[in-house]
């Protein structure tokens, strides 16, 4: 007999989409490159977000792990 099921995403992430995420994340902002926007004086999430055409999240994402605070009113 044939069962149908629903799935449903979880909110905690599987091990392989945490690594799918994390490898993203290198590759579309690569630390050198979000040092370089810092120092050219580039400050807030959006404006970094924007220069790397990534979403805010992605971009918070991406920064937390760096060491860089994000004030949580960006």
């Amino acid at each position: 007999s044939f069962e149908d099921s629903t799935f449903l995403r979880s909110s905690h992430k599987s091990s392989m989409e945490y690594m799918a995420d994390e490898f993203a994340a290198r590759l579309l902002m690569p630390e050198s490159d979000v040092n370089a926007l810092l120092k050219s004086g580039v400050k807030t999430v959006k404006e970094m977000a924007a220069k790397f055409d990534v979403s805010l999240e992605a971009m918070k994402y991406r920064l937390e792990p760096l060491g860089y605070i994000v004030k949580k009113t960006e």
